[in-house]
């Protein structure tokens, strides 16, 4: 897989977990819920396998966002990533 495809993977999951936070109206959702919904409908890492807290962590580092709580900062301000 190309890194263009990993990022386009990376980027469709950071704007579900946008809209599991506007669901569950709170900014900032558990990684432990934010795992299990991506799990539950399907989404994958982009090797691939299911998430884990960890790998959730990970990827949203690489992307230049400081974890959940970064990523609902991103949603207070409006600002969302378009790697």
């Amino acid at each position: 897989m190309k890194r263009q495809e990993q990022r386009a993977i990376n980027l469709n999951t950071i704007k579900r977990l946008l809209i599991i936070a506007q669901q569950n109206h709170c900014f900032i959702p558990s990684y432990k819920l934010s795992v299990n919904v991506l799990n539950s409908e399907g989404y994958a890492t982009s090797r691939g396998n299911t998430w884990t807290p960890h790998r959730l962590v990970r990827m949203l580092q690489r992307n230049q966002i400081s974890g959940l709580y970064g990523l609902g900062r991103l949603s207070k301000k409006g600002h969302f990533p378009t790697t």
